[in-house]
């Protein structure tokens, strides 16, 4: 495979294994992630409950 396509970080980037600096950013890394999932968990949540919700009031407003 072409390197340039599919570039390989160095020892700069990734770091030596085992090292506290990377296991905290690595850390970090899996926080940030876990505070996406949930702020785009919340937002899904809404947008399904207005959905339910538009449905339920649809149905009482057909049935009056």
């Amino acid at each position: 495979m072409n390197s340039i396509i599919f570039p390989q970080a160095c020892a700069t980037c990734i770091g030596q294994s085992g090292q506290v600096t990377v296991l905290a950013a690595n850390g970090a890394v899996f926080v940030m992630l876990g505070a996406l999932m949930l702020v785009f968990g919340v937002i899904f949540a809404i947008v399904v409950s207005f959905i339910r919700r538009a449905r339920r009031l649809e149905a009482e407003v057909a049935q009056s």
